[in-house]
């Protein structure tokens, strides 16, 4: 491998730094107009009229839409639950009602405030804790049971009628760990622990350009994170053959998990079907942050059963997901969040109750990490906890209880690749873990803090890549995989770089078109370069297949003699018998040359099936494509007089099977690292009592700046290459294990530094001001 390894400049970068790159709202199409939504106020009512009549009757509306317009379809992932228009009831403030198409986006808002709703306004249910109960007296969706629903939930002597998702995993005696523990001089620690409302916050908001054609095909331009995922819910929202649907995603400017489908896109369409005009529709940043899909809390208890010496017995979890109005992208949460628990540590008991329920909130969604993350908080702070509790240090804890390769999870999943060790080693290597902080004088005080972390990459799941060799012997990679920002183009482009022996310069992407590109599953769950990569080694052995066979007859040799590489078909041990590839594609006419009839084509699908998820104890030998992992540290500096927390230093230990492209992997750190200390210290949807987001905006929705990150030579990217058996080279994904253990690390931190936990994100300086004066209080016995 020459290129594959190297840290080659990102092949998208210089588009993007000049501004060449066109992102959905650099779209311009002729005779185009504008869409904006009219969305509810309330976070329950129902509908029980709808008045367009003033809003149409605007100078410069072009059409207006409400549920009465599209078809009667539910709408959603597993579970099909929400319209993409309110039809009787609205669940959340925010939620989409009617839309309105007009020559500019001014006159669409002035539309969307003359449309008149009656509702009648219903009660507001804002705690899973409440939602959960049997005798709940407010229901959200009376019609539960009448839904479509893709995937089967635990059963249930009764179904709370907001219970949406209940996943177990059963394995062992939890109840013998227990009284083991306590028989045999051990203890039990139970505590609850709470995640917090995080936004994506991209840089780019939501948006989608429509244009029908003649023959009633419809184009949607959209910033998403599947062209087919977002191709079949249109189909399904606008009751569209799939084949008269097609997605073309722009450059996308930031997703995370939360552009999974296109609703604008969907919206957009049925405005531009009545107006018979192409419609763009871009959502403001207040949209965006309040009424799009956040990473919505957990609510975990967790009970564990520790021996005298700190080796865990037993763990017992209950979590809430606390869903919004509809089940949505976090349908999957509650059951992908347990996957954490069985990945790191032995256990041989292991008990969970998962659950996901309905409130009058914003849906919730994907974010970096999906459910991994959340789990991490609760566990990585008991295992600092009991390490303290044992006397024990928290890093030869973890050593301690660490799964070994070859045996089998409290899932049954058999442990491969397993490079927890490794990472944990050098991330306390790394932050010279043995010699405490130096103490700058009250009232600030430092600390250090570790934690681990696990991430799975689903499965079942797929991709397709096709690759065209082309007369000059350059290379056409079709891929529907989407280049969210973390560099997946320039791997793939590698990959076909290094199997013809190319130049880099040699390699075009034609980037995700439903109508051209063939299938890939989503840019999620770190799973490109481990599917895309692996489809893509796939289509090149199989265009080099069809190489070595037109080559063939002009060598006089047998296919499978021949080898390809640097631009030529060539005799193996005999490199000077050889094919130029630009004399494979021609042939002399009485004109000059034409393109051979043969074309060559190379297709590769890459597939990862999946053991069936048992609801009822979580038991699957095969139930993702690769589980990766991570070790993360941190010291900080606390002032207890203002709860302020600087980090002085963090290092980051991820393993990646084989660092593709190294310094791509440190972004990849770096960027995991911003986003971590955001989610664990800063970021925090809030809502008034009416359910209405009070700080949908980027002054006081806290993102992270550089001035709240350590200085570059603080900050450590460590790469730990434990190669996986099925990924392309050894290579596993990188973008989600780099924000799993950064908030307890941060808040192991915290305690080290002033004796204090937080057991609920974001661990906000009031938070830390207020568990100081407790802490002085009990200490002085007042």
């Amino acid at each position: 491998m020459n290129v594959v390894g190297t840290s080659i400049k990102r092949i998208d970068g210089i588009e993007k730094v000049t501004g060449m790159a066109q992102y959905t709202t650099d779209i311009v199409l002729p005779r185009m107009i504008h869409a904006k939504i009219h969305r509810s106020p309330l976070a329950h009512a129902k509908i029980l009229g709808i008045d367009t009549s003033k809003a149409e009757q605007l100078p410069g509306v072009r059409a207006v839409v409400t549920a009465a317009d599209l078809p009667d379809v539910r709408l959603g992932i597993l579970t099909l639950d929400e319209h993409l228009l309110a039809h009787d009831k609205v669940r959340f403030v925010g939620e989409p009602v009617a839309a309105v198409a007009a020559d500019t986006p001014e006159i669409a808002r002035d539309a969307c405030d003359l449309i008149e709703v009656e509702y009648e306004e219903l009660p507001a249910l804002f705690d899973p804790e409440e939602a959960i109960k049997l005798d709940t007296p407010v229901v959200l969706h009376e019609e539960y049971d009448e839904y479509e629903k893709l995937i089967e939930i635990a059963e249930m002597d009764e179904r709370p009628a907001n219970l949406w998702q209940a996943y177990r995993i059963r394995h062992g005696d939890i109840d013998a760990a227990f009284k083991k523990a306590e028989d045999e001089g051990g203890f039990i620690l139970e505590n609850r622990y709470e995640t917090g409302y995080v936004h994506t916050a991209c840089m780019e908001p939501h948006g989608a350009v429509a244009q029908w054609s003649s023959d009633g095909a419809l184009t949607v331009w959209a910033g998403g994170q599947s062209p087919y995922i977002a191709r079949d819910g249109l189909s399904r929202a606008l009751n569209l053959s799939p084949s008269k649907v097609r997605v073309i995603i722009p450059v996308v400017g930031g997703a995370f998990g939360g552009k999974l489908t296109v609703k604008e896109g969907a919206i957009a369409a049925a405005l531009s079907r009545k107006a018979r005009r192409p419609v763009k529709i871009v959502l403001t940043r207040e949209e965006d942050l309040s009424a799009t899909t956040a990473r919505t809390p957990f609510i975990f208890y967790i009970k564990d059963a520790v021996g005298k010496d700190g080796t865990l017995l037993g763990r017992k979890v209950t979590s809430i997901f606390w869903g919004g109005g509809y089940s949505g992208e976090g349908i999957l949460k509650p059951i992908f969040s347990t996957h954490l628990y069985p990945g790191s540590y032995h256990l041989p008991a292991l008990w969970v109750d998962s659950y996901g329920v309905y409130t009058n909130r914003t849906i919730g969604g994907a974010l970096r990490g999906f459910g991994c993350a959340e789990s991490a908080w609760p566990v990585e702070t008991q295992m600092d906890i009991i390490a303290e509790k044992c006397n024990i240090d928290p890093v030869e804890l973890r050593m301690n209880n660490l799964l070994t390769e070859g045996e089998r999870t409290a899932i049954a999943m058999p442990v491969h690749a397993f490079s927890a060790h490794e990472c944990l080693n050098k991330c306390a290597e790394a932050m010279d873990w043995g010699t405490p902080s130096e103490q700058p004088g009250h009232p600030w005080y430092r600390g250090k803090g570790i934690a681990l972390g696990n991430k799975y990459s689903f499965a079942p799941t797929a991709s397709s890549t096709e690759l065209k060799v082309h007369e000059d012997n350059s290379y056409e990679l079709r891929t529907s995989a989407v280049d969210l920002g973390q560099g997946a183009y320039t791997i793939l482009t590698q990959i076909v770089a290094d199997e013809f022996g190319v130049d880099i310069d040699k390699i075009k992407i034609v980037t995700p078109d439903t109508a051209i590109t063939p299938f890939d599953h989503v840019a999620g769950s770190s799973r490109q370069t481990f599917n895309t990569g692996n489809a893509t080694r796939l289509s090149c052995n199989d265009a080099k297949r069809q190489m070595r066979e037109l080559a063939a007859p002009k060598l006089e040799i047998n296919p499978d003699d021949l080898d390809v590489s640097g631009g030529r078909i060539f005799v193996k041990g005999s490199p000077d018998r050889f094919i130029a590839v630009e004399d494979l594609f021609v042939v002399e006419m009485l004109a000059g040359k034409r393109p051979a009839d043969a074309e060559v084509i190379g297709k590769g699908t890459w597939e990862v099936t999946a053991s069936p998820h048992d609801p009822n104890t979580g038991q699957a030998e095969h139930p993702m494509a690769y589980m990766g992992h991570g070790a993360q540290g941190a010291e900080v500096e606390v002032n207890v007089e203002t709860g302020q927390v600087r980090v002085l230093q963090f290092a980051s230990a991820i393993d990646v099977g084989k660092a593709m492209n190294p310094q791509g992997v440190e972004m990849q750190n770096f960027g995991g690292a911003c986003m971590g200390i955001g989610i664990a210290l800063h970021e925090d949807m809030r809502f008034d009592e009416n359910g209405q987001m009070t700080n949908a905006n980027f002054v006081d929705y806290k993102i992270p700046t550089a001035v709240e990150m350590p200085l570059s030579k603080y900050m450590k990217s460590i790469i730990v290459e434990v190669p996986h058996q099925e990924g392309p080279y050894g290579a596993k994904g990188a973008g989600e294990i780099v924000v799993v253990p950064t908030s307890p690390a941060l808040g192991n931190a915290i305690y080290n530094a002033v004796g204090v936990r937080i057991w609920a994100q974001p661990l906000t300086p009031e938070k830390i001001v207020k568990a100081w004066k407790e802490k002085q209080a009990a200490s002085s016995g007042s």
